[in-house]
């Protein structure tokens, strides 16, 4: 354990609703807690920078770990957390995998009421490139059960230090993916400009397989590292 209050984000985009495309951005950051966990806290101050992640307040300087005490200073991508820790690819693959099943049914779940939005559907019938973008925040345990906290649309647009190079390089290829500069086309024509352009953008899976996570693959995911 890092012993610090942590959750791993993802950027997801839909690009289309009619098929339904959703990627998800294979380079993760994580924001980490000021203080470290211990079971007795000092005072309330630690306790409240210690059980948040989100906590930027100037307060927690004061109580903060060393090098620690700085918004961009507690951002670091889950590749180099996976390094600090020493975490199994085993535990890697079985969060990923729990985490992009469950992305997969939410939205799954949510298309209908997508496919019958009036400027979704308006967005269809032109084939104008278009996305929403989004930042999906999960809990991961111990043994790299991935818990679902919420989902933001269109967040936080200014991160500092590693979360803001992932943020920005995001975008990047997002914008490529789609082709902002292309003519419209037709659906089918858009999914194999996306596929052919997609950068570190991966197309989520149409299906989930609850088995798929209990699988000991060493090579079965790969996530990026600058």
């Amino acid at each position: 354990s890092y012993q610090r209050t942590t959750e791993v984000r993802y950027y997801v985009a839909i690009t289309s609703v009619t098929p339904l495309r959703v990627y998800y951005f294979n380079d993760l950051w994580m924001p980490l807690s000021s203080t470290l966990w211990v079971d007795d806290p000092p005072s309330e101050l630690y306790k409240r920078c210690m059980q948040d992640s989100h906590v930027y307040k100037k307060s927690c300087k004061k109580v903060a770990t060393p090098h620690m005490d700085d918004g961009a200073s507690r951002r670091i991508r889950f590749t180099d957390y996976q390094n600090i820790t020493g975490m199994p690819k085993k535990i890697a693959n079985r969060f990923h995998e729990q985490a992009t099943n469950t992305m997969t049914r939410i939205f799954q779940s949510s298309l209908p009421a997508l496919q019958n939005n009036t400027i979704n559907r308006g967005i269809t019938s032109s084939g104008a490139s278009c996305f929403s973008f989004m930042r999906a925040d999960f809990g991961i345990g111990q043994q790299g059960d991935a818990f679902l906290y919420e989902i933001n649309e269109f967040p936080y647009g200014t991160e500092p230090g590693t979360a803001g190079e992932v943020q920005r390089q995001a975008y990047r290829d997002l914008f490529r993916m789609i082709g902002l500069d292309a003519a419209p086309m037709l659906p089918q024509h858009r999914a194999e400009y996306e596929a052919m352009n997609s950068g570190n953008w991966t197309l989520l899976p149409t299906n989930t397989n609850a088995n798929d996570d209990d699988k000991d693959d060493d090579n079965k995911i790969s996530f990026s590292s600058p």
